[in-house]
């Protein structure tokens, strides 16, 4: 039995609409840029006087926003105030996710994000002890 030649045409079609729709994935998804930055966030003081004995920074455990004045993506720091986030080339604003009105506050940092690349970025949470 020979196959009709609209059907072999039918399914060629399909196979080509499942190659295209499979090279897409699923919902037509973009994948990962392989550049961004990488940083780490502490929040300090911690003493509320300045003592002999040093009172060192300690990492900040929250959320870490990037925007870029149309795109905004937000990343969790690890116990160790550490992050990565994946970015698409072009110029960054970082800022540690603070509620309310502080403190504690943050500051914004700029970053530039290659491409290809990962920028790195320290980051201060003021914690308010003074």
């Amino acid at each position: 039995m020979s196959a009709r030649p609209s059907d072999v045409r039918r399914v060629l079609a399909c196979s080509v609409l499942l190659a295209a729709v499979g090279c897409a994935g699923a919902g037509g998804a973009r994948q990962r840029p392989d550049s961004g930055v990488r940083g780490v966030v502490v929040v300090g003081p911690q003493c509320p006087v300045e003592t002999a004995d040093p009172c060192p920074d300690v990492p900040w455990r929250g959320t870490v926003v990037a925007s870029n004045g149309g795109d905004r993506v937000e990343t969790p720091t690890d116990g160790s105030g550490r992050f990565e986030v994946h970015l698409e080339p072009g110029t960054w604003t970082l800022t540690p996710a603070i509620d309310g009105a502080g403190p504690p506050t943050a500051r914004p940092r700029t970053v530039r994000v290659e491409p290809h690349a990962f920028a790195t970025v320290g980051l201060t949470v003021d914690s308010g002890i003074r």
